[in-house]
């Protein structure tokens, strides 16, 4: 590799990726075990007066008339008196009591305390603290930012395995907020800088495969309550991420380089422009910085990445509500137990969408050979293909046809966000793919958390007693998912029509950096072709001239 990515040999391109991957597989299993560990013995359960009996009902839409608390789990008759009612929390911290709860101290806090702190508490802090952290990545050091990132993160996951109040579990997921905010930018800018345009949405898929692993992480940590207490899960977790920590700096080290690939100007520009203007180009493009007015005019005249934003926002509604309430829906809907819920949620994450991801990256650089634009086509046929297959999770008859459709569903559905972050890298300079992805992140976050919040509002218009989780489901993910695909569709539309030349543009430069390989051939294509329609001018124009002159020579004689 030449010029700035001189310094990227393959086996340290790989290593980089290798570290990426794990920092992101850790990242969001300390994210997502709280979720998991709330219900296993982290919570005091206590029960409430007014909860309902929970009786089966014949449309299959609400109460499964499951007794967790039940060995077998079967409905018997005792289970079904109206003997005082007994509360889903009631029962289940029956299941766990003896176990972790008893052993490690539980904390009290009230459902509310639950959504807020799975919810805006991590979230709001997540995409408050990214902008401008990915803004010092961007200006100053990656590794540096990232480094700290970790460290901070680690040590709030470690913290939470000590905390004993409510006010202490805010303070240590606003905390995780914090420090997770810096993984995903600055991952997002060095694997650009790692792999070229052909090869980007596979590394950056790879990188995002690391969600399902660590979501499956959390989701298993659920399952072990009664072999490791919650707190030692928490302090497990924490340990390891500051054992990440010194891979984290050896492989990155002397990372932050971002010199333009040649000191020439990339094919396609400079020929039509004065040296002088050519020359001021080639130095915005050396520039290690840009002003934040130069990167907000650079993201908001980015039509391309407009659309792709919004279209990512939408596609995160429909995702946020099915991780938020699979878990709930494979309870109600189908009596599942927890235990039995967790383990195939996990096997659903990784034969689904872990291989998704990667397919979704592999393929969006096969086809970006023929233009980049191809790689928003990918996400928009793959989302297409998925929406009846994710409305399919929710109509099947039985608990094992809804897993499976749920791993076909990932397959595809999962595809998209590795290379819709390979195209935010593509569509900008250097200097401003962090920041560039910290906004892509953060709007898809904060528009994402409506989607749990649009399935509440469902079941807030149903009989409480009486909760139809089905309906609520397919009335959010499958809507979102067609949503998302229409407007990835407008996307490539857009982008094919001549948008995709915006690729690596400079900020406050009048000219697009093309560092693509096929926009380069493109652009090589374009200036032949103006070459041959200069010799066909000229080839017409000479018999004209020799015919004028012969006229000109009788005129004489």
């Amino acid at each position: 590799m030449a010029g700035e990515r001189s310094q990227w040999t393959l086996g340290r391109a790989i290593a980089t990726l290798i570290v990426l991957f794990l920092a992101s597989a850790l990242n969001q299993a300390d994210r997502w075990v709280f979720p998991a560990l709330a219900p296993a013995g982290l919570r005091c359960h206590v029960p409430t007066p007014d909860s309902c009996n929970r009786t089966h009902n014949s449309s299959g839409g609400s109460g499964t008339g499951v007794d967790y608390g039940s060995e077998s789990g079967m409905e018997t008759e005792s289970n079904l008196s109206p003997s005082p009612p007994i509360s889903d929390e009631e029962l289940f911290k029956t299941n766990t009591s003896g176990s972790c709860a008893s052993r490690a101290g539980c904390i009290t806090f009230s459902s509310y305390d639950q959504g807020i702190l799975t919810g805006p508490a991590f979230a709001a802090v997540y995409v408050l603290s990214g902008i401008p952290l990915s803004r010092l990545a961007d200006t100053t050091s990656r590794l540096l930012v990232l480094s700290i990132g970790v460290a901070f993160w680690s040590g709030m996951v470690l913290a939470t395995g000590f905390v004993q109040t409510t006010w202490q579990l805010y303070l240590t997921r606003m905390g995780l907020g914090i420090g997770e905010a810096t993984c995903n930018p600055v991952a997002y800018s060095l694997l650009a800088d790692c792999f070229d345009a052909r090869h980007r949405s596979l590394a950056i898929a790879i990188y995002s495969a690391g969600i399902y692993v660590g979501a499956s992480l959390g989701n298993l940590a659920g399952t072990v309550d009664k072999i490791l207490c919650w707190r030692w899960i928490f302090k497990i977790l924490g340990i390891a991420g500051s054992m990440l920590l010194p891979f984290v700096i050896f492989t990155l080290y002397g990372a932050d380089s971002r010199q333009p690939a040649t000191d020439e100007a990339p094919a396609g520009e400079g020929k039509d422009q004065n040296p002088s203007a050519a020359t001021e180009d080639l130095r915005k493009r050396k520039k290690r910085s840009y002003t934040l007015k130069e990167v907000v005019i650079e993201l908001v005249q980015c039509r391309p990445y407009v659309l792709l934003v919004m279209a990512s926002a939408l596609r995160l509604v429909g995702g946020y509500a099915l991780g938020a309430w699979s878990a709930t829906f494979y309870r109600e809907h189908f009596g599942e137990r927890p235990e039995s819920y967790g383990l195939k949620l996990c096997i659903v994450f990784m034969v689904g969408g872990l291989p998704g991801s990667i397919f979704g990256g592999f393929l969006a650089d096969r086809l970006a050979k023929h233009g980049v634009h191809w790689k928003a086509y990918v996400i928009a046929f793959t989302q297409i293909i998925a929406v009846p297959l994710a409305a399919g999770i929710f109509l099947m008859p039985s608990a094992l046809t809804s897993y499976v459709m749920f791993t076909v569903s990932f397959l595809f559905s999962e595809s998209w966000f590795g290379v819709a972050a390979a195209i935010v890298q593509d569509l900008h300079a250097p200097a401003v793919r962090c920041q560039a992805s910290a906004v892509f992140i953060a709007v898809g976050t904060l528009m994402g958390c409506i989607g749990p919040v649009l399935v509440s509002a469902v079941l807030a218009h149903q009989d409480k007693c009486n909760q139809n989780y089905k309906w609520a489901m397919l009335y959010v993910v499958p809507s979102a998912y067609m949503a998302s695909s229409v407007l990835f569709l407008i996307t490539a539309i857009v982008a094919h029509c001549g948008h995709s030349r915006h690729v690596g543009r400079t900020p406050g430069s009048r000219q697009p950096r093309i560092d693509s390989p096929s926009l380069q051939e493109s652009s090589r294509e374009d200036s032949d072709e103006r070459q041959s329609r200069k010799r066909s001018k000229c080839n017409q124009q000479r018999p004209r001239d020799q015919q004028r002159l012969l006229q000109t020579s009788d005129s004489d004689g």
